[in-house]
């Protein structure tokens, strides 16, 4: 019962194995097992030590609901610091029984709080974006000035001080040194190859295209070999000659105008003829075309085979030969790019090629900085007036994020707590060039703030293998691989139907890395490596000693929910299935939907179309599985009693119920109906907090609800 593709409403996408009990039985005829209820394929142990796992992940709503939930900053009034608990004490009802209507008693206040905002989870992003701009901002800047004027202040601050103690663009030139030596060891042959071999370099090695852009993705369709893509990058119009002038006086220091002179015409030249060619590239880009490399003179005309793949063996690691396949979405722009190349000099394309890569480093540090600190875009064009800010934007901001000192935290030893995190990141910045040039009090204000500071983004790359991530989690006591093999297997059979999809379509697969499980575990097909994000590997806070409930309804039931989805039968959310289910499981499955249906029918007065309830009945089972998963996480804690910090909750039973509801919290906008009355697929946020809940019985026990009340199931349980 593997392979199942399902993309649930909340976006959570997943490929699971319905059955993980004993990894052989996904080579035995499916017929041969006894049919299973959705919810006790569910339940099997490896899946609950998956939801364990996935609940330790560290997204933005759980590494901060934990930390304030044990009171680890009971002091922190300021919105900026994500007070869970001063949220839901604007967001709950204390008049309302969580046993009449639970969305009401967790959201009821929400559209008086958060009125202007779809959703909690809407706010909690901007929340996040704002404080992370208002920390780079203090570094620089007194709020004496105007807001309106902060931003080209916070500039001026800058630049002057980075001015002072450093006059080099390190990164810039670095970078512009690589590309040189590149450019100088390019191998002899036509004006064509030498180009082709240098942008080619640009984009594999450097990972910057200029005019071409080349990757190296998984052959898909062989599952042995891989394919090169190749594409054309749409040309920009040449800049003004007296930008050009300004950057390259900063960027190679020429002491006479005749040098500026004679550059800048190259590169206008250059960028004039590239302009030419691929100016309208973007027309071409949905007429996808696949060859094997002895044919690549439809793509590049003139260009030999054996040329072209000693391209691809000089600057790639990986093999090609004369059957690999190439492919590209825009052939057109190929050709009109080759005739280019064919008559321009590679010397002068060299040298423009090495301005537009060093100009497209700067503008990128540029504009990331720009957006931190709200910069309109007209104040951003001016990249001459900006140069001395480069390096503190390509250097600093990146220890600024969670990226840099997660990782460096991840190799320290797991006993380490979670409060480690911001010393440690203190502890590095000495380290970083622009940091240690600023002056005294600007490094004051930065250490400051970021005590303060408890959220971080969670969402960047991590662990690149299956070993990584088996050796990382060898601590939690899984079966021996049975982690790093279930998500390997279901994983590549993600890849696999994608690639199928793609076939039926007669697209070939030009990307086929875009697969995930969104809640931190990701696959690269075209590496074919399983990576699992820093995040994912950050425990709640203080969860060694007191396991989260929250954490465990919150983010948990999101995990539970996407292994439920798995459950479904063929076709029942317009996915092919990889393998079939057997006609007594369908029938299993098929009675719990329409025990679903029945009952919402019952208390809504309303039938639920055969794909919503299906959503639902993965909502309940999710929910009851990651309540489960809890329970088994629990017994591994100890029973410390710890201060409970969230309102109108008094156990951990109730904290879990809370979680689930919380991730459903917003504007109670109403189901749509289709023509025939049915509930279209969206349902109203407290019909999908209350409507799993209610026919949970564990929920009626966390808070003492009679057989009477609104919140208890008067029926059937269905899962």
């Amino acid at each position: 019962m593997c392979g199942k593709v399902v993309e649930s409403k909340q976006g959570f996408a997943g490929v699971t194995c319905a059955v993980l009990r004993d990894f052989s039985v996904l080579e035995q005829p499916v017929e041969t097992k006894e049919a299973a209820s959705p919810l006790e394929d569910v339940l099997s142990r490896n899946n609950l030590l998956l939801v364990v796992l996935a609940t330790l992940a560290s997204t933005v709503l759980v590494v901060f609901a934990p930390a304030f939930t044990r009171g680890h900053f009971p002091a922190c009034n300021d919105p900026r610091c994500m007070n869970l608990s001063a949220d839901l004490r604007l967001m709950m009802r204390e008049d309302v029984r969580p046993c009449d209507d639970f969305f009401a008693f967790v959201c009821g206040n929400y559209e008086v709080a958060y009125g202007s905002v779809p959703s909690y989870a809407d706010a909690v992003g901007k929340r996040v974006g704002r404080s992370f701009r208002e920390m780079v901002r203090e570094l620089v800047v007194d709020f004496s000035d105007k807001v309106e004027d902060i931003p080209l202040v916070a500039y001026r601050k800058c630049m002057d001080e980075f001015h002072r103690k450093e006059d080099d663009l390190g990164p810039i030139r670095e970078f512009d040194r690589l590309l040189t030596a590149t450019l100088n060891n390019t191998p002899d042959g036509s004006y064509l190859f030498k180009n082709v071999y240098f942008l080619v370099a640009l984009s594999l090695k450097f990972g910057t295209p200029v005019f071409l852009r080349a990757g190296v993705v998984l052959n898909t369709f062989t599952q042995r070999e891989n394919a090169l893509q190749l594409n054309a990058e749409k040309a920009r119009k040449p800049l003004p000659r007296v930008t050009l002038h300004k950057i390259i006086l900063q960027r190679w220091g020429f002491q006479h105008w005749r040098d500026y002179l004679r550059h800048s015409d190259v590169i206008l030249e250059v960028m004039t003829g590239a302009a030419g060619a691929l100016g309208e590239v973007h027309l071409n880009d949905s007429a996808p075309q696949a060859i094997v490399a002895d044919d690549i003179d439809q793509f590049l005309p003139t260009m030999k085979p054996h040329e072209f793949l000693g391209v691809i063996r000089a600057v790639s690691s990986e093999s090609f030969g004369y059957g690999s396949i190439v492919f590209t979405t825009n052939a057109l722009a190929l050709r009109k790019l080759a005739g280019f190349l064919k008559s321009t000099h590679p010397v002068r394309l060299g040298y423009s090629a090495r301005f537009l890569a060093c100009e497209a480093l700067l503008m990128a540090s540029m504009f990331s900085f720009g957006e931190i600190y709200d910069i309109p875009k007209p104040a951003v064009a001016f990249r001459h007036r900006l140069l001395r800010c480069t390096d503190l934007s390509l250097e600093l901001l990146s220890p600024l994020t969670a990226y840099q000192f997660i990782q460096k935290w991840l190799g320290q030893n797991s006993s380490a707590v979670s409060e480690r995190m911001i010393t440690t990141l203190l502890e590095q910045l000495p380290q970083v060039k622009p940091y240690a040039l600023m002056e005294e009090a600007s490094r004051a204000n930065l250490s400051t703030r970021l005590a303060r500071t408890t959220i971080f983004r969670g969402l960047y790359p991590g662990y690149s293998s299956a070993k990584d991530v088996q050796s990382r989690f060898a601590r939690l006591k899984f079966p021996k691989g049975s982690f790093v093999t279930w998500a390997t297997q279901a994983l590549k059979t993600k890849a696999e139907l994608q690639v199928e999809a793609l076939m039926t379509k007669g697209i070939p697969p030009v990307r086929a890395d875009g697969l995930d499980l969104r809640l931190g575990v990701l696959y690269d097909a075209s590496q074919d490596s399983l990576r699992v994000l820093p995040a994912q590997l950050l425990p709640p806070f203080g969860a060694s000693l007191s396991p989260s409930a929250f954490s465990f309804g919150h983010l948990g039931t999101s995990v539970a929910e996407a292994l439920a989805q798995a459950t479904e039968p063929r076709g029942l959310s317009g996915h092919p299935a990889k393998l079939s289910f057997s006609w007594a499981y369908e029938d299993k499955y098929m009675e719990a939907v329409d025990c679903v249906r029945r009952q919402y029918l019952e208390e809504e007065q309303e039938l639920l179309d055969v794909e919503m309830a299906a959503s639902q009945l993965s909502s309940l089972i999710g929910l009851r599985v990651a309540y489960k998963a809890w329970e088994a996480w629990k017994e591994q804690g100890t029973s410390a009693e710890r201060h409970r910090s969230l309102p109108h909750v008094h156990s951990d039973e109730q904290e879990f119920f809370v979680g689930f509801c919380l991730r459903h919290c917003g504007v109670a906008t109403g189901s749509r109906e289709n023509a025939s009355g049915s509930a279209a697929a969206v349902l109203s946020r407290p019909a999908r907090c209350n409507m799993p809940l209610r026919l949970s019985p564990e929920f009626a026990q966390a808070f003492k609800c009679a057989a009477s009340d609104p919140m208890t199931a008067h029926g059937e349980q269905c899962a």
